[in-house]
């Protein structure tokens, strides 16, 4: 009798173990079903958006860099007409009026814009006369060569040889009776107004705008040291290995014609930037922002496939494990008949 009775137990023994690895083994397949398919369609899910945004980025960035050069040479060629209507006025055009004269009529229309220092005329000669002031030649300065062709011109900002102050020089021809360039009208404005120019322009929460001239220097920007400082990014990588990735960025951009949007790796942060060159003057408006940044829609859609995945995973578990005791339950019952 107590052979049959051991018999018997383990006969149970085997059912209840083949009963309970049975169900293990549906749990374990069908979970590792669904979690590798959750796995692929979040995998899919997250590459395809993020494709889609980055796109959505890189077309938005170069909208804002080219809409932002537009602003700024409206502001430029606003001042030019203003500078335009007071050179055409006629004791500038007069011969018989002598150019200290003439200087001393500019530093009265001086006060009729509060961004100009001070305003004086130049001679086809060079020499620049400017009320109260000494008269200093500047023949050799290509904003004054190029205004006395007959362009209107903004120089780079830089500190003055007259007296030293951080300044910009902003001129026009000044035309005779026979439209003959007979000298050149030119406002000195404070060196920070054409970051003043840009100040207003803002890239996502965190984006910023800066200017750069054709030599690689940052001529407007929000921090006045860095422009004031004559940073050039090209230059300072040969030194400093963590700008070296942004000055690539720039010297492309300074070779470039055509808007393209660049990816830029500084001190372990991405950065994603685009550029627009100014008609008015050639220098390059460059808009940048933070990649991580753009990167916080992706971020939350990670964390609610991942939440949604967990759920998913838990019912399908738990139908599986339903599912597997109705199969069981028979195998039992015939079992325990036996």
């Amino acid at each position: 009798m107590s052979i049959y009775n051991n018999l018997s137990s383990q006969s149970a023994y085997s059912i209840r173990k083949r009963r309970f690895s049975i169900r293990i083994k549906l749990l374990l397949l069908f979970g590792l079903l669904i979690i590798a398919s959750i796995c692929v369609l979040a995998t899919l899910s997250i590459f395809m958006s993020r494709k889609a945004m980055m796109e959505k980025v890189r077309e938005h960035i170069k909208e804002k860099a080219y809409d932002s050069a537009k602003l700024i040479d409206a502001r430029i060629e606003a001042f030019w007409q203003f500078l335009e209507g007071i050179a055409g006025e006629k004791i500038l055009t007069d011969y018989d009026v002598s150019s200290v004269e003439k200087a001393r009529y500019l530093a009265r229309r001086t006060s009729s814009n509060k961004h100009i220092i001070s305003m004086g005329i130049i001679d086809k000669n060079g020499n620049f006369f400017i009320e109260g002031k000494s008269v200093a030649n500047v023949g050799n300065k290509i904003w004054f060569q190029d205004a006395l062709k007959g362009k209107n011109t903004f120089s780079e900002p830089n500190f003055s040889e007259i007296d030293g102050e951080f300044v910009s020089y902003i001129c026009v021809p000044i035309y005779g009776n026979i439209k003959n360039v007979e000298g050149v009208l030119t406002t000195i404005v404070d060196g920070m107004y054409l970051s003043s120019l840009i100040k207003d322009i803002l890239f996502a929460n965190t984006g910023e705008c800066y200017i750069l001239d054709s030599q690689g220097f940052t001529i407007a920007y929000r921090d006045d040291e860095i422009v004031k400082g004559k940073l050039n990014t090209i230059e300072a990588a040969k030194k400093d290995e963590s700008v070296k990735d942004m000055a690539a960025s720039e010297k492309a951009i300074l070779d470039s014609t055509a808007p393209e949007v660049y990816f830029i790796n500084y001190e372990g942060d991405y950065f994603i930037a685009s550029f627009s060159k100014l008609k008015s003057t050639n220098w390059a408006v460059i808009v940048n922002a933070p990649l991580s940044e753009f990167m916080v829609s992706i971020q939350t859609l990670q964390m609610w496939t991942s939440i949604m995945g967990a759920i998913v995973l838990c019912i399908a578990l738990l139908f599986t494990f339903i599912v597997a005791s109705q199969i069981v339950r028979p195998i039992k019952r015939t079992a325990f008949a036996l």
